[in-house]
């Protein structure tokens, strides 16, 4: 709900603030990008509210939902982080924000884990979110303590084309950690209802505080 309420509200100053509270310093560019991605998640998230109201208890910075959230001891971040519990277990759910320009050229990368955008090869965005997804799950305290569930998926927040992004030999890695643009907005919505069913401050507050920690078994 608060997240919603900023981006109706007083969207280029929340993310001028958010900029100050994480100590970045962000180009006129990835303002404009976050600008037009958070207008989409807000649109998605309206859409979860409506099928499951109690997801709108779930709100920013310290308890249930992360935005721009650094991964302990590492030099990752991640977009959007929504914390909370559902069916008998906590719940994290990672998504990867991607304002791509909708274009006819991207094509299946060389290999797993590849793509082909605009002429250039990148890493996928489904494997960035795979990676940020098994380092949370491997390596923060509190997930490993409370037994969480984590889950990663991306999220294009413009009409892109995803049927590049799901062949051979991305198939696998796009069904382990699956994609939606905005015409699939309601899936995605449903994508977080089915894992979070309410929040957890508790748990979230926790989680914020956690640091790295192996798992020596």
């Amino acid at each position: 709900n608060q997240f919603c309420d900023f981006v109706e509200q007083d969207l280029n100053g929340f993310i001028d603030e958010l900029a100050y509270e994480t100590n970045r310093n962000m180009s006129d560019q990835e303002k404009r990008n976050l600008s037009e991605s958070y207008g989409q998640v807000s649109q998605m998230l309206a859409i979860a509210k409506n099928k499951r109201p109690q997801i709108g208890n779930v709100n920013i910075t310290t308890t249930n939902m992360l935005l721009e959230y650094k991964l302990p001891a590492a030099s990752a971040w991640c977009d959007l982080v929504m914390i909370g519990k559902g069916y008998g277990q906590k719940q994290v759910v990672i998504i990867e924000l991607k304002n791509w320009v909708k274009n006819n050229t991207d094509a299946p990368g060389m290999k797993e884990g590849l793509i082909t955008h605009q002429g250039v090869q990148h890493l996928h965005p489904a494997d960035q979110v795979k990676g940020y997804t098994e380092y949370c799950q491997r390596f923060h305290s509190v997930v490993q303590d409370e037994g969480a569930k984590v889950s990663g998926c991306v999220y294009f927040t413009k009409d892109i084309d995803l049927t590049p992004y799901e062949e051979y030999p991305n198939e696998v890695l796009t069904e382990d950690y699956p994609l939606y643009n905005t015409l699939k907005a309601e899936d995605l919505a449903d994508y977080v209802n089915e894992r979070i069913e309410e929040s957890d401050e508790e748990f979230a507050t926790k989680f914020v505080n956690g640091y790295y920690k192996q798992d020596r078994n």
